[in-house]
């Protein structure tokens, strides 16, 4: 291999050069006049000027292209969204930080490899899918994917790739926009979550307002049609399903107008100072007809100080009657309902417990939620499931807490009513 021409071979070989073409023109300088000679001296000054004021514009158009350069360099690194230079195979040439966010890893750890190590298994067919759109339609392509970074939640992005040319003009780069629609997707997905339990809300309404309906229909189309031949035992047996169905018809409706007015800020409490012993008995005075029909066993345990505490008593009495109706509704014939009463602190406590049915650990958080029953419940228990919604919003009116507790299923509940006391 030839030896490399140092710089002063190369100045050597360029000055012979031009001295053949000077001579090649016929020009001799040693025999130039003395006014030849300084014009050409000028000359050669104003072409030095010119080449200095070249090399001055180059510099500047350099300095202006590593400028521009390191401002895209900026906006790639720094773009909220995030990019991907990948290679005919997929693999990742280049990421900025957002990419390595998304996916979970640092740049260093990311180039070079394949971009589907970081796509989740149920959306490796849609990357595929995009990549041979790519391949065959070239264009703008896009494909939603869901990454699964190691040790962090899955992201749903979306992923708009176009094809570029690279350094060789038989190999494609393609550049991938990849934006984070996670939280988007969770709205849409809660959107149609409450699509679809309004729907059963409603399926549920009109099922429950149907069962006290069609006694009271069926009742009173008989009483009308045979009076005359039903004696008064039957008459008075025929008033009471009636008269029970019509209550039963008239608290649903009540729950469902009092829990719209909480919502839409509506519902008004009348606060006053109260002891909370006095309105627990009145809860229990309203409830104790169904603790006889269901032959359920009842223990007090109220202390002999008062528990006073600031509160609506109507409302507060309905906290509680809802709490009794709900330990009556899924505590068996024989079983036990308790009810009792502390102060703890700057805190009034009540608690409902029974020995029913219990509550799964699964579904404790979801005891309060707003719309039908819960899914522990047996759906022929009848009800709408909204009165430990209506609870829990009521408590959190008179700037309180309500909790439920349960060792498990088959193992009775708790439920505690924390108020501030007075």
């Amino acid at each position: 291999m030839a030896d490399e021409e140092s710089p002063s071979d190369k100045g050597n070989s360029l000055r012979q050069r031009a001295r053949e073409r000077l001579g090649a023109r016929g020009t001799d300088v040693s025999v130039m006049s003395l006014e030849d000679t300084q014009a050409l001296v000028e000359e050669l000054q104003v072409h030095q000027e010119e080449l200095a004021i070249q090399n001055e514009e180059l510099q500047e158009i350099r300095e202006a292209l590593e400028r521009a350069r390191d401002r895209y360099r900026d906006l790639f690194q720094q773009a909220p969204v995030g990019y991907l230079i990948l290679d005919n195979h997929g693999h990742i040439l280049e990421a900025n930080w957002q990419a390595t966010e998304l996916l979970g890893v640092s740049r260093g750890v990311v180039e070079e490899r394949p971009f589907s190590e970081y796509i989740a298994a149920d959306s490796q067919d849609a990357w595929f899918l995009h990549r041979r759109a790519l391949a065959r339609e070239g264009g703008r392509q896009a494909t939603e994917l869901v990454l699964a970074p190691a040790g962090d939640q899955r992201r749903v992005v979306r992923v708009e790739t176009v094809p570029e040319a690279g350094a060789d003009p038989d190999q494609l780069r393609y550049r991938s926009a990849l934006i984070d629609i996670t939280e988007s997707k969770q709205d849409e997905e809660a959107l149609l979550e409450g699509e679809r339990r309004k729907d059963e809300f409603l399926s549920l309404l009109g099922h429950e307002l149907s069962n006290p309906l069609t006694p009271i229909t069926s009742l009173s189309e008989h009483l009308l049609n045979y009076w005359d031949q039903l004696d008064a035992e039957r008459i008075r047996e025929a008033v009471l399903i009636i008269r029970q169905q019509s209550h039963h018809l008239a608290r649903m409706v009540e729950e469902l107008l009092d829990l719209s007015r909480v919502k839409q800020g509506r519902l008004i409490l009348r606060k006053t100072e109260v002891d909370a012993r006095e309105i627990a008995r009145q809860a229990l005075d309203a409830v104790s007809p169904r603790l006889e029909e269901q032959q359920q066993g009842l223990q007090v345990e109220l202390p002999e100080f008062p528990l006073t505490t600031f509160a609506d008593p109507t409302r507060l009495e309905q906290i509680l009657s809802n709490l009794l109706r709900n330990a009556c509704k899924f505590t068996p014939a024989g079983g036990t309902i308790r009810l009792s009463g502390t102060r703890e602190g700057e805190w009034v406590v009540l608690f409902v417990s029974d020995t029913g049915k219990g509550i799964p650990p699964e579904h404790l958080s979801g005891i309060f939620d707003d719309v039908g029953q819960k899914p522990y419940q047996d759906p022929n228990s009848g009800g709408l499931g909204l009165g430990l919604s209506l609870v829990r919003r009521l408590v959190e009116l008179h700037e309180g807490r309500v909790e439920a507790r349960s060792p498990g299923e088959g193992q009775g509940a708790t439920f505690l009513v924390c108020l501030p006391a007075a």
